[in-house]
């Protein structure tokens, strides 16, 4: 029986936003029969996990044991290709759009080329993302909470901010000074059943006693 686990999770290149939502929800642990039974907006993070587990890319690997094509569940074709000491990748997207991407030695985004916009990519010691620099509009500064939680974000043309619960789940997002998205969540015995979004449910997890 297959289960959902963070290696998984990983292997299929979900981020680290989704994989800390699904900690956090409890997600972690569950069979590949229960995921079907939780219901999700289709714009949530959420579908868009399921929709990675349920409908793997289809990978081709050179004789390194690297990615040079996958095709996504919806059919978005990439092909990547890699620099002799691998920190440099193109990937070539549908309509023969080209991203030329380095990494560091830890696979963290160093920069990255989309067209005439140039993007470089700054860390803290502690690996978190603290600036993004871009050469056709001003850099973008990221700041976070002492538990590592993003805080805010400034533009050039105003700031994002965030605010968490104790629980350490996202309960307001405020775009230049006005709330955009107010997240509410509703527990039973302590797991996560549901997450609405300015009122509206987006998410349903079904009690342990009914999966």
């Amino acid at each position: 029986m297959s289960i959902i686990t963070e290696e998984l999770l990983k292997k299929l290149r979900v981020g680290d936003a989704a994989l800390d939502f699904f900690n956090k929800a409890g997600l972690i642990g569950m069979t590949f029969e229960e995921l079907r039974k939780v219901e999700g907006d289709h714009d949530s993070i959420f579908y868009y996990v399921r929709d990675a587990v349920f409908n793997k890319p289809k990978v081709k690997l050179d004789n390194k044991g690297r990615v040079v094509q996958s095709i996504s569940g919806s059919g978005v074709l990439r092909e990547f290709s890699y620099s002799k000491e691998d920190y440099t990748i193109a990937i070539t997207r549908s309509f023969s759009e080209v991203d030329i991407a380095t990494l560091y030695y830890n696979d963290k985004l160093k920069t990255l080329i989309r067209g005439d916009r140039v993007m470089k990519y700054h860390y803290n010691s502690e690996g978190l993302l603290i600036r993004i620099e871009r050469n056709t509009e001003d850099d973008t500064y990221l700041y976070y909470n002492e538990q590592g939680l993003l805080r805010k974000e400034e533009h050039y043309d105003g700031d994002v901010t965030y605010y968490y619960n104790s629980k350490g789940l996202l309960c307001e997002e405020n775009l230049y000074g006005v709330c955009e998205n107010h997240y509410e969540y509703e527990f039973y015995k302590e797991r996560l059943v549901s997450v609405a979004v300015n009122g509206s449910v987006i998410l349903t997890i079904p009690n342990k006693e009914s999966l």
